[in-house]
């Protein structure tokens, strides 16, 4: 199950996605799907977060990171976008956007992965990029 919250204030959108199992035990790709959707693609995007990194370099990372886990293959989207106002915008954190990030983008990094018949995982923060290396949530 995903649970979104969504948030605006004074014209600035951020949004706060977290996986959960619901029920009994899940199953084995489950257990594996929801910290690597947390952590693992997530933490690999981070890394990329200075200033003048192209937009892809946080997806190939996010893929990197998910490769390592034998799930690559499960991330179908991208692994985050702009967000600011209102909701989605550039850049888009996929393969395809060189952007480079910038002081003051703020980002959200969610790269959710989706496993035929076993469901998936997503995990979103918002990230504001600053001239330091370091993140502001």
């Amino acid at each position: 199950m995903f649970v979104v919250l969504s948030a605006s204030v004074e014209g600035s959108h951020c949004e706060l996605s977290r996986t959960i199992v619901v029920g009994d035990v899940p199953t084995e790709i489950a257990a594996r799907l929801v910290p690597v959707g947390g952590a693992g693609a997530r933490g690999g995007a981070g890394d990329g977060r200075v200033p003048g990194t192209p937009a892809s370099d946080l997806d190939r990372a996010a893929r990197g990171a998910l490769r390592e886990d034998g799930l690559a293959e499960y991330l179908t989207m991208r692994t985050g976008h702009g967000s600011a106002s209102p909701g989605v915008e550039a850049p888009n954190l996929g393969a395809g956007d060189e952007t480079p990030l910038e002081a003051g983008m703020v980002i959200s990094i969610e790269p959710g992965v989706l496993h035929p018949g076993a469901g998936g995982a997503l995990w979103a923060d918002n990230y504001v990029i600053t001239s330091r290396r370091e993140w502001t949530v």
